[in-house]
């Protein structure tokens, strides 16, 4: 396998070093048309200049025998675009705003005159996009700044395009964003932050999305995008914003408390003050020139710190049950399983029958601590985020350009568990870099290459793990301390009707993820043919270590055999009981993908262009850390084992009883 995964490069090698053409990244846009005269007649050997108005980004291209142009490779932005001919006035227009990955035309007219003269247009919105047949929209910056928007979370406005659906926000071990489209699964939407890929490694989420001051605009396409898009069926492009040559900066500040919020109806009792809510997000952005016209900063970081009250509200054991009175209960009566099912007298459990095990775990039990019978409190949830980008964008000459940009994600929580000093602490950290380079080679020649990486790495701890094995000491058998030093504590015990108790699943664990990806793009203008080559690369890796649901015991009591799930624990009568080893280190090793594309914009006449495209993706060989996975063959009916890097099962890959 590993053979087969290095040989993927030698593809992307061969397409550099063989064909010197040109290239964009998919959030680039073009501008481009058909220039004529006053009788309708193209005019061949003209002059296009386009200027970013912002950075001073300038290209110059000729109109070919067709009167055709085109200007590849542009950032979104305003533009201002004039054409020279010798014996025809110059034609100027401005404001012309280059969306994200869009393909703007303009119909310049030429009239008889002297180049010194200026024919002055103002730039016309395009209210229907006619060079690409993709299907979506796109969410402008005033949009994402002028729109309420909780949480300021730009992928939150894909609501306005229609067929999407915002799922989640930021939310699991990974942070992760979900959104839904046209039918399509949760899980199967691409995200890509200035052309690189953005997706979690373990449920394709989306991760180090950064706040909407820090986005240019994004792009979402439903169905029939170009075939420079693949590996899911629903394409999300966000563009982060670059310096100008003038110093711009924000400073914001929104606060949100429980002195503004109305009283939540399960926390009030009497004498119960309103639950503490703090929620302070604040921050600010600058960017600006370096060297005016040729190197550009832009950073910007984000500070969210909550503090906010969990409200407890449970249905808790009553203390007389501890003695195994359950007379005040208006439940049926409660049946002895080993007397035919007889109920017991005045609903008393006799204290003898009492499970030792069951009774070891009697202080961890939740009691009533208000009138109504019920465990009533609030317990504090602290959760901080910081965020950070930065971007260098550099022009070399006309022809060479690169811009780097890191975003770097840093979350702490504290998340309480059954009662409030029961607890884990929850940290995530997360990287996304990008570099990319332009070459324009000629007028009609463009190279582009980017390369990304992406990382996660989430912890969650909690102080009430690892300190005595109270399993083994209330006397239940296999939760031996070797093998489980770490990881012992107090075990999970569910009980129906009644809230039970348990240590924060899992903990300690990690799980942490790695994506490496890179793209080559390659487009040429060929008379009436605008052509795309392209290849990319995507390699993650996945990873997870942690103690699982029963690595300290996982017990229920569904009440099926005395007809309380009480009663059921105090007898030590268990519905189901499960334990595991902690996990050692699992998880894909390698997950490459890789696709090959070719485009088409064949303009056909002034009015008609027809998209070409085909694409090949491929999902290579993946391989887990020593072969530890397995799957189930429905045309055999056997069970199927991962091997590892010599072909063969590692029985010890996980340890065991």
């Amino acid at each position: 396998m590993q053979r087969r995964f290095r040989s993927l490069f030698l593809p992307l090698t061969l397409l550099l070093a063989a064909l010197l053409a040109h290239a964009q990244v998919g959030s680039d846009g073009a501008i481009l048309g058909v220039i004529t005269d006053q009788t309708g007649a193209v005019v061949a050997g003209a002059t296009v200049t386009v200027t970013n108005t912002g950075t001073g980004l300038r290209q110059s291209v000729t109109s070919n025998d067709a009167g055709i142009f085109e200007v590849l490779a542009l950032p979104n932005g305003a533009y201002s675009v004039s054409v020279t001919m010798t014996g025809f006035k110059t034609w100027n227009t401005t404001g012309a705003e280059l969306r994200v990955g869009e393909r703007k035309r303009l119909a310049p007219v030429l009239e008889v005159g002297q180049v010194t003269d200026q024919v002055a247009v103002e730039a016309q919105v395009e209210l229907i996009q006619t060079d690409k047949a993709s299907v979506g929209g796109t969410v402008e910056q005033r949009q994402m700044v002028g729109l309420p928007l909780n949480g300021r979370n730009p992928i939150g406005l894909v609501r306005l395009v229609p067929g999407m659906r915002f799922v989640s926000d930021r939310s699991g071990p990974e942070r992760g964003t979900t959104v839904q489209g046209m039918g399509n699964r949760a899980d199967v939407t691409e995200f890509q932050v200035d052309g690189l890929n953005a997706n979690a490694g373990m449920d394709e989420r989306a991760i180090t999305i950064p706040n909407v001051d820090t986005i240019s605009e994004f792009n979402v396409e439903t169905s029939n995008f170009s075939a420079e898009h693949g590996r899911n069926p629903v394409q999300i492009q966000l563009v982060t914003k670059s310096g100008t040559n003038q110093f711009h900066g924000t400073l914001f500040e929104f606060l949100r408390n429980e002195k503004l919020d109305a009283f939540n109806t399960f926390a009030k009792r009497p004498g119960a003050a309103k639950p503490k809510l703090s929620r302070n997000q604040f921050g600010g952005t600058i960017g600006g020139p370096i060297v005016k016209d040729r190197t550009h900063f832009f950073f910007a970081l984000e500070s969210t710190l909550i503090r906010q009250g969990q409200i407890y509200n449970s249905t808790v054991v009553q203390p007389g049950m501890l003695q195994g009175d359950f007379s005040p209960i208006a439940a049926a009566a409660v049946r002895d399983p080993l007397n035919n099912g007889q109920p017991f007298a005045n609903k008393q459990v006799p204290v003898a029958r009492f499970s030792a095990a069951s009774r070891a775990f009697f202080s961890y039990l939740l009691l009533p601590n208000s009138p109504d019978g019920r465990f009533r409190g609030t317990a504090s949830v602290p959760n901080d985020t910081y965020e950070y980008v930065s971007r260098v964008d550099h022009q070399f000459t006309s022809q060479h350009r690169i811009f780097g940009r890191w975003i770097v994600f840093d979350n702490r929580q504290r998340q309480p568990d059954y009662k409030p000093d029961v607890y884990q602490q929850n940290d995530t950290k997360q990287h996304n870099i990008g570099l990319t380079y332009n070459y324009t080679i000629t007028a009609n020649t463009l190279l582009t290459v980017t390369a990304g990486y992406t990382s996660s790495y989430n912890r969650f701890t909690s102080p009430l793990v690892g300190i005595e094995n109270l399993t083994q000491q209330a006397g239940i058998r296999g939760f031996q301390t070797a093998g489980r030093e770490g990881f012992t504590g107090l075990p999970t015990v569910g009980i129906s009707g009644y809230t039970g108790f348990a240590a924060p699943w899992g903990n300690p664990g990690r799980l942490w993820m790695e994506a490496k990806n890179g793209k080559a793009g390659l487009n040429l203008i060929r008379g009436r043919h605008t052509i795309n080559l392209g290849y990319e690369l995507n390699d993650r890796t996945t990873f997870g270590s942690h103690g699982s649901f029963a690595s300290r015991g996982n017990f229920t009591f569904n009440s099926q055999y005395t007809g309380d799930g009480f009663a059921d624990y105090l007898l030590g009568f268990t519905q189901s009981g499960g334990r595991n080893f902690p996990l050692q280190t699992f998880g894909m090793k390698h997950s490459p993908y890789s696709g090959m594309y070719a485009q088409d914009f064949f303009k056909i006449s002034q009015n008609i262009t027809l998209n070409l495209g085909v694409r090949f993706d491929y999902w290579h060989e993946k391989r887990a850390v020593r072969g530890n996975v397995s799957g189930f063959d429905p045309r055999t009916g056997k069970a199927l084992a991962g091997e590892d890097k010599n072909g063969q099962v590692d029985l010890t890959a996980q340890p065991v009883a």
